[in-house]
C-alpha cells in the first residue's frame, strides 16, 4: 500500500467571537476603549484573510500582529480569543516556513485552551494536531508523535471512533510511522482511516 499524503489540519484564520453574546458577568462587557479595540482587530483579521488569499503573506503576518496585539489588550493574556489569534499568526508563519517562530505560538494557544476549555475538549484536539504536524514536517517524529496520540485519544472519545475527524489524525500517524520506517506499525492506521472515509464518503 503506497503511503497516504500528510493531512494538515491546521485551522487558519477563522473568525473570531470577540466579543461574548451573554456576558456572564458585568465586568465581561467591554468598555469603550476596548470593544474599539475588538472592532480594529476584527477589521484586521478580516484584512488578513484577504491577504493570506492574495498570497501576501508578509503583509498578512504583520497585520495578524497588530490584531493579536490589541485582542491582548482588550482581553487579557488567557482569552479564548487570544488563543485563535496566535493559531492565526502561527499558521501564516508555518506556511512560510517560520517554524521556529511559529512554534512558541502554536504552544501557547495549546496552553491557554488546556487551562479555559479542559485537557479533553476538542479545541485541545485541535492545537495539539497544529502543533504536532508543524513537529512532524520538521522532522522531530518523537516529539510529534504522542501529541498525534492524545487528539486521536481525545476525538475519539468526544466524536466517536468513525468520525471523519478520527481519520484524519489516524492518516497523520501512519505518515509519520512510516517516516519511521515503522510500516507494519503504520498498516492497520492507514487501513482504519480508509474503512472510517469509505463509510463515511462512499469507496469512491
Amino acid at each position: 500500500m503506497a503511503p497516504a499524503a500528510r493531512v494538515c489540519t491546521v485551522a487558519l484564520l477563522f473568525g473570531m467571537a470577540l466579543v461574548p453574546a451573554s456576558p456572564a458577568r458585568a465586568d465581561d462587557v467591554p468598555s469603550p476603549e476596548n470593544a474599539a479595540k475588538l472592532k480594529r482587530a476584527k477589521e484586521l483579521n478580516d484584512r488578513v484573510l484577504e491577504l493570506y488569499g492574495a498570497a501576501k503573506y508578509s503583509e498578512a503576518v504583520l497585520l495578524a500582529r497588530e490584531s493579536l496585539k490589541l485582542l491582548e489588550e482588550a482581553l487579557g493574556p488567557e482569552h479564548l480569543d487570544i488563543a485563535s489569534g496566535l493559531n492565526n499568526l502561527a499558521a501564516l508563519l508555518d506556511s512560510q516556513g517560520h517554524y521556529d517562530a511559529a512554534r512558541p505560538l502554536y504552544e501557547r494557544a495549546l496552553e491557554i485552551r488546556e487551562k479555559v476549555l479542559g485537557p479533553e475538549h476538542p479545541g485541545v484536539a485541535t492545537s495539539l494536531i497544529n502543533l504536532a504536524v508543524l513537529l512532524d514536517s520538521q522532522g522531530h517524529y518523537d516529539a510529534a508523535r504522542p501529541l498525534y496520540e492524545r487528539a486521536l485519544e481525545i476525538r475519539e472519545k468526544a466524536l466517536g471512533p468513525e468520525h471523519p475527524a478520527v481519520a484524519t489524525i489516524l492518516n497523520n500517524l501512519a505518515v509519520l510511522l512510516d517516516s519511521q520506517g515503522q510500516h507494519d506499525a503504520a498498516r492497520p492506521l492507514h487501513e482504519r482511516a480508509l474503512a472510517i472515509r469509505e463509510k463515511a464518503l462512499g469507496p469512491e
